[in-house]
C-alpha cells in the first residue's frame, strides 16, 4: 500500500466492489485484510487518516499500524487511540459494514453493532467524502439507511465526541464532510418510551 490518498481511496473502492462476498466470509476468527493503516505516514493528512481508520473500523478488519510510533504527531495518536472508534472495530459480532448509498463521491456505510434490545439492532454509520478537493454536504433519512426501530436511536458522532440525541426513522442525519474526510456515528437502539401522558405546567408566582 502506498502512502497517499489514492491508495486509501483505491482500496475503499475495491473493497466496496466485492463487499457482498467479503461480508459473507467474515466471522469470528476470519477477517478480511484490506492492508495496513497508513495513519501518520508522509502525505497523509488528519482527515485522510480519520477516513481510513473509520472505514477499517466499519469493516471490522485488523488495525495494523505501519508508521514509526516514536515520531507520531499527537493528532494521529488521538485517531489511533480513539476508544469509541476502536469499540466499533472490536464489536463482538465482527460484521463487515457495507456502503449502502453512494452519491457521487459521498459514501454511506452501515454496520450492525451491539447492543441488541428486544431484537432491535444498534448500528455504526460512516459518511465518507472521497473527493480530494471539495467539501460535501449531505442529508440522509435514518430509514434510508435501513434503520427502522420505532423507538429510535441515541446518536453520537465519534470524532467530535458530540451527542446528537434521539433520532427516529423519519428523522435525518445532516452535515458537511471536508475533502477526504468522514463523519462516524454510533446509533444505539433507544429504550422504548413508556405509554404515559406528559403534562407541562407553567407556574406563575
Amino acid at each position: 500500500m502506498g502512502s497517499d490518498w489514492n491508495s486509501i481511496k483505491g482500496i475503499i473502492n475495491y473493497m466496496i466492489s466485492i463487499q457482498d462476498k467479503a461480508a459473507s466470509v467474515q466471522g469470528i476468527g476470519a477477517f478480511n485484510d484490506p492492508d495496513m493503516l497508513i495513519v501518520g505516514n508522509a502525505n497523509i493528512s488528519a482527515e485522510m487518516a480519520k477516513t481510513q481508520f473509520t472505514v477499517w473500523c466499519i469493516w471490522s478488519v485488523p488495525l495494523m499500524i505501519s508508521t514509526d510510533l516514536r515520531k507520531l504527531d499527537q493528532k494521529f495518536k488521538d485517531i489511533l487511540l480513539n476508544r469509541e472508534a476502536i469499540s466499533v472495530n472490536q464489536d463482538s459480532m465482527v460484521k463487515f459494514g457495507k456502503a449502502i448509498i453512494k452519491e457521487e463521491e459521498t459514501l454511506f456505510f452501515v454496520k450492525p453493532i451491539n447492543p441488541i434490545v428486544e431484537g432491535k439492532q444498534s448500528y455504526a454509520v460512516a459518511v465518507v467524502n472521497l473527493d480530494e478537493k471539495n467539501e460535501k454536504k449531505f442529508q440522509v433519512k435514518i430509514s434510508a439507511l435501513g434503520l427502522d426501530a420505532s423507538q429510535g436511536y441515541e446518536v453520537a458522532e465519534i470524532w467530535s465526541n458530540k451527542k446528537i440525541g434521539r433520532l427516529a426513522p423519519n428523522d435525518f442525519l445532516a452535515g458537511s464532510v471536508p475533502p477526504t474526510g468522514s463523519l462516524f456515528y454510533k446509533l444505539i437502539i433507544a429504550n422504548k418510551l413508556p405509554n404515559t401522558i406528559r403534562v407541562y405546567v407553567n407556574s406563575i408566582h
